[in-house]
């Protein structure tokens, strides 16, 4: 009898459960976490306490920077005793003995996407949209070569110059810049280079799925490697250069330099990097968040080492094999004893930049990333705590700044700011694709698709959706006093609607080009929105337009835009407008890249501006910039 009523009480439970499931698929469950609260890494104090003492090659105008920019390439120099870094912000140099930064290269137009050293340790070559090369010694800028590329590479004699450019290798001398020879037969973009040790060879990876071999000498073809399934993304030559190592998702190929046979076939799923150690015998691969030592002539795992610092994309062991260095995409570089496999130390600041928001007093800006939620003071740019949180490229403070709001995949999620637990989540069966707070906290507005759902926070419950955007809703903003909703789409529209239930809704542009950000003015009477190379300023009560503006010396002028709290200026991208008289007013030189995300202080003293080169820069808008 009891196991029957047992079996009843488990059948009802098991059905109602079902049922709740089925119909709370957008029903948020306040008050009810999720996961546990979890700890601050590196509470109240500095990521990296030698960078907090010095902000190097900060732009005049800003205070402070946060971050160093996006982590591009690694290369040690050729007696192991330093690391460049190539940035979104230029080359940082580090010491390896004990990861101190020594200096931060900065000429490179948007950055370095790949670094390189001479053989006599003199040079530093760094390629981005450009090729610049500075002196070791006196860390001096010493040459641009206008020519750019995506992977560079000298030859062991140092009188040629290899680089990848898109779809072609150009062999330069790196003294005059002249053009030696230039490697064609690739039909898609080439992914990396690298010379043999004895100079005489040339090896070329490519998104079109080769590999190919070339005689430095006459530019001729040697082999094609093929049977690649996707990209290859890295190349390295044994020491004794009769082998040649190949980096693919679906493996590593170890392929006879002289023959062109392959030798063997490994199957382990690499995406970005493999590196010999310099005695040939044994080669380093990275395996998502490991790294595995392989054996270099039977392929069979030596060894794992388990980093633990997420997506891995760049790796090298050092020219005398004692150290190995790994980078992560969420900024860190860990420095490791090969002898022992022990880790020695950890180069950070290096972090991508997700979702950014300012807290509503304007005291602290909130970081996200892929596993990272890291907290900085505005008033001079120190790292204050981190969460083990991941967190999306869309995140807003709510209006008391209790709570942060993002979206990451299909959920919507809400982190307590002081315990970084998460509080609530709402899941969609599409991808939400922007929000923002109405200013009393009472209305969340949420695109979905081209639908704008309107939410009442205190409730969680939908209160009505807003439909005409034909395409994916990009971005939405507010009036202050709340009575009008603004947005933007991949439809190229901005749209402004009314949030009462009967609101009126206004086409203000319909434009050629993408329309990337908006922006209402403090007393809610003027929105403004921009495309690539136009910003227009609209009444919102009429819908009328008031003046369009552009610039005439630079075409893209409206990546991001915010009014300062009077209202007096505009600030779209990396420019400064008089927004009541339309005028320019100037422009702010520092970020390598445009920006993503801008931001006053409720004070106006200090304009965040956040950029894709992987930096936050904080201007001081007290002084004449």
């Amino acid at each position: 009898m009891k196991t029957s009523v047992l079996s009843i009480f488990t059948l009802f439970f098991l059905i109602l459960f079902v049922f709740l499931g089925s119909c709370a698929r957008r029903t948020p469950q306040p008050h009810l976490p999720t996961e546990r609260a979890k700890p601050r890494i590196d509470k109240d104090k500095p990521e990296n306490p030698v960078l907090a003492r010095k902000q190097w090659n900060l732009p005049a105008g800003a205070k402070a920077r946060i971050g160093k920019g996006r982590i591009n390439a690694i290369a040690f120099s050729p007696d192991s005793e330093q690391l460049a870094v190539g940035s979104g912000i230029g080359v940082w140099v580090y010491n390896v003995s004990d990861a101190a930064p020594l200096a931060l290269f900065g000429k490179d137009i948007g950055g370095a996407e790949t670094v390189a050293y001479s053989p006599d340790n003199k040079t530093l070559v760094s390629a981005g949209a450009e090729i610049s090369l500075y002196d070791t010694q006196t860390q001096t800028h010493r040459q641009t070569i206008g020519t750019g590329g995506q992977s560079i590479a000298y030859s062991p004699d140092g009188e040629t110059l290899a680089i990848a450019n898109w779809q072609d290798v150009l062999l330069l001398n790196p003294k005059t810049g002249e053009i030696k020879k230039m490697l064609s037969g690739h039909s898609g973009r080439l992914t990396r280079i690298a010379y043999s040790s004895d100079g005489e060879t040339l090896a070329s990876a490519s998104q079109d799925m080769t590999v190919r071999l070339w005689r430095v000498d006459t530019g001729d073809p040697i082999h094609i490697f093929s049977g690649y399934k996707e990209t290859v993304r890295d190349v390295a030559f044994s020491p004794d250069s009769q082998t040649l190592a190949s980096a693919s998702i679906d493996g590593v190929r170890l392929w006879d330099v002289q023959t062109g046979i392959l030798k063997r076939h490994i199957s382990v799923p690499v995406r970005y990097a493999l590196s010999y150690f310099p005695d040939g015998k044994s080669i380093a691969v990275e395996v998502y968040d490991a790294v595995d030592i392989l054996d270099a002539e039977t392929g069979a795992l030596k060894q794992k080492l388990p980093v633990k610092i997420g997506m891995i994309n760049a790796l090298k062991v050092s020219p005398d094999g004692k150290t190995l260095a790994v980078a992560s995409y969420e900024g860190e570089i860990l420095l490791y004893d090969t002898a022992t496999q022990t880790h020695l130390w950890t180069i950070s600041g290096h972090f991508p930049l997700g979702g950014v928001a300012l807290s509503p007093d304007g005291k602290t800006l909130a970081i996200g990333s892929f596993n990272r939620l890291r907290f900085y003071d505005v008033a001079n740019g120190s790292h204050k705590y981190t969460y083990p949180q991941g967190i999306g490229y869309d995140v807003i403070y709510s209006p008391d700044g209790s709570t942060l709001t993002t979206a990451l995949g299909q959920e919507l999620r809400w982190i307590n700011v002081e315990t970084g637990e998460r509080t609530q989540t709402l899941k969609w069966d599409s991808l939400p694709s922007a929000l923002a707070y109405s200013r009393d906290g009472q209305i969340l507005a949420v695109g979905v698709e081209q639908t704008i759902e309107l939410w009442d926070v205190p409730t969680a419950k939908m209160l009505r959706s807003l439909s005409g955007h034909a395409a994916t809703i990009r971005k939405l903003a507010f009036s202050p006093d709340g009575k009008r909703l603004a947005s933007i789409s991949w439809d190229k529209s901005i749209w402004l609607w009314g949030t009462e239930p009967d609101g009126v809704q206004k086409i203000l542009w319909e434009h050629s080009e993408e329309i990337l950000s908006l922006a209402f003015s403090p007393d809610g009477k003027t929105v403004a929105a921009s495309s690539w190379d136009e910003i227009r300023l609209y009444r919102t009560d009429t819908g009328k337009q008031m003046f369009s503006l552009r610039n005439a010396n630079e075409r893209r002028i409206g990546d991001s835009l915010v009014f300062s709290p009077d209202g007096k200026t505009l600030a779209s991208g990396r420019h400064l407008w008089d927004a009541h008289a339309g005028v320019y007013k100037q422009r702010l030189h520092g970020h390598k890249l445009p920006t993503s995300y801008l931001a006053f202080t409720p004070d106006g003293s200090t304009l965040i501006s956040v950029s894709h080169d992987g930096t936050i820069l904080l201007w001081d808008m007290k002084q004449d910039l």
